[in-house]
């Protein structure tokens, strides 16, 4: 199981979490109860976790293990360059002009560290104070769009 560990913050308060993100269990070894030791372990080393993108065949072993499926979770989501994800893409005819209407002036390359550090730790230490949220400090940040 791969982990991103992050303290999820709630009330203002951290607590240990971490972010699920890969789950490999070969072919032979399936069936076993691998992935149910595995969760019981992850469970008693973090107070938070976070699984999206769950397969169906992991499914069942996560709800066996007390967790919680939500269907959806909303996500503020800005397409930079419709033209290249359209044909993966259900939209309507509102999507395209949004789509215009949101096209960049000019096409420029998104660089993370172009934010500074202090800056970016600034606004997170204030939304931590008031949101119920995973880490988003600047080692993260960093972590996700430069090393990741």
């Amino acid at each position: 199981m791969g982990l991103n560990k992050r303290d999820f913050f709630l009330n203002g308060c951290s607590h240990s979490g971490a972010e699920l993100t890969t789950w490999v269990v070969s072919r032979e070894a399936a069936g076993q109860g691998i992935g149910t030791l595995i969760l019981d372990y992850i469970q008693s080393s973090f107070n938070v976790l976070i699984g999206m993108g769950i397969s169906d065949a992991a499914l069942p072993i996560y709800m066996r293990r007390g967790f919680r499926f939500i269907k959806s979770i909303p996500r503020f989501i800005k397409v930079l360059d419709f033209e290249k994800v359209k044909n993966y893409a259900i939209y309507t005819d509102f999507a395209i002009k949004l789509a215009e209407q949101w096209k960049p002036r000019r096409q420029t390359d998104f660089v993370s560290s172009q934010l500074s550090a202090l800056k970016y730790n600034e606004i997170f230490l204030r939304q931590k104070q008031t949101l119920n949220m995973f880490s988003r400090d600047d080692s993260h940040r960093m972590w996700r769009y430069e090393n990741h």
